[in-house]
Order: C-alpha cells, then structure tokens, then sequence
C-alpha cells in the first residue's frame, strides 16, 4: 500500500461489502498496520476519511451494533488522535467503555490488531518502551474494572522487572512507573461495590 492507487484499490473492495460495521473494521485493521509501520498520515488519513464517518453512519443503525464496532476499531481511533478516540467512547456505557480501553492496551502491548493470530503464553514479557508503559497508565486510570486493571499492572511490572530489561528503563524510569501503579492502585481497589477489605 505504497501508492495512492494501492489504497484505491483497497477501498474499491471494502466499499463493496454491503456491511458498514464490516467496512469500518476493516479500514480499522488497515489503520493499525500504518501505525506499526510508523506511516502516521496515512494512518490519521484512514481514521479521518473512513473510519469517523462510517461510525456516524452506524450510530444511526442502534447503540449496540455501534459499541461492537467502536470496541473493533478503538485502537485505530486511538493512535490517530486520543481525545477524539475518548469522546467516541464516552458515548457508552462504562463496561463497554472499559472495553475499549482494554482493547487498546492489548493493541499496545501486543503490537497487533485483535483480528491478528497472537498465542498467549503464561510470564509473556512484551516489548515496551517507556512511552508505552506511560501510555497504559494513562489508559489504566480510565478503566473501572479492576480485574484488568489488576492484570494489566501485573504484566507491565514483570516485563520491566524482567533481567533482560534492566538496562532498557533507567532508574528515574522505573521509580516512576512503581510511582504512578501505586496510584492507580490506591484510586482502583477496593472497588465502589466489590468486596471491601484491607490489602
């Protein structure tokens, strides 16, 4: 998809499929493959000409088939531009609010759209810059479910303490990601309606 006529081509087969929601997820997954591809205008181009104005389309069809598709394409919205990605998804109700979420955390850990084959193997460590353990934090503090957010902290922490990591965050570093997890832990748990107990 190095020319514009590659893109046209791609479009003149997604545009044939009678489905919005299909359409926007696909345009969503090629958005996510500009992003690893450090291609940012051609990313923000597919997020902007496709994508937003699909998800006007389909917000006209009902409130559930628009959180199925927003949750799908929630990453793409994301790394084209985040206030207009959290905007979108203040518009649903907060478990699926928290979804969103999740699926874009999962994008940055993972490096893959949720369409991509990904084998999940137990003390999986990820590559993480700093930038993107800030970016999950960030993206923590959003989400009410604790048990993500639990697992979440969990992963991160034992990729940044893994040995083959210690020269890749500098102390200042990890100081301040220990920093900002206590902080999400102190405003997340105990959780408003879940069990409340000491520790």
């Amino acid at each position: 998809l190095d020319t514009d006529i590659d893109v046209d081509r791609i479009a003149s087969l997604i545009d044939r499929i009678p489905s919005l929601g299909q359409r926007a997820t696909l345009w969503g997954e090629l958005a996510i493959r500009y992003w690893r591809a450090s291609r940012e205008s051609k990313l923000r181009q597919c997020v902007t000409e496709r994508i937003v104005p699909l998800l006007a389309d389909i917000g006209q069809e009902g409130a559930s088939y628009f959180a199925t598709i927003l949750q799908a394409v929630a990453p793409a919205l994301y790394y084209s531009h985040r206030e207009t990605a959290f905007e979108h998804i203040a518009r649903l109700p907060a478990h699926l609010q928290d979804s969103c979420f999740t699926q874009i955390v999962y994008s940055i850990l993972r490096k893959l759209s949720a369409s991509d084959p990904y084998e999940l193997i137990p003390g999986q460590l990820y590559q993480l810059s700093y930038s993107d353990i800030l970016d999950i934090c960030a993206l923590l503090e959003r989400i009410k479910e604790d048990v993500s957010v639990y697992y979440f902290i969990h992963v991160v922490t034992d990729t940044v303490a893994a040995k083959r990591n210690r020269d890749k965050y500098t102390l200042s570093q990890r100081i301040n990601v220990a920093d900002r997890f206590s902080a999400i832990l102190q405003q997340k748990f105990p959780a408003p309606g879940g069990i409340q107990h000491d520790g």
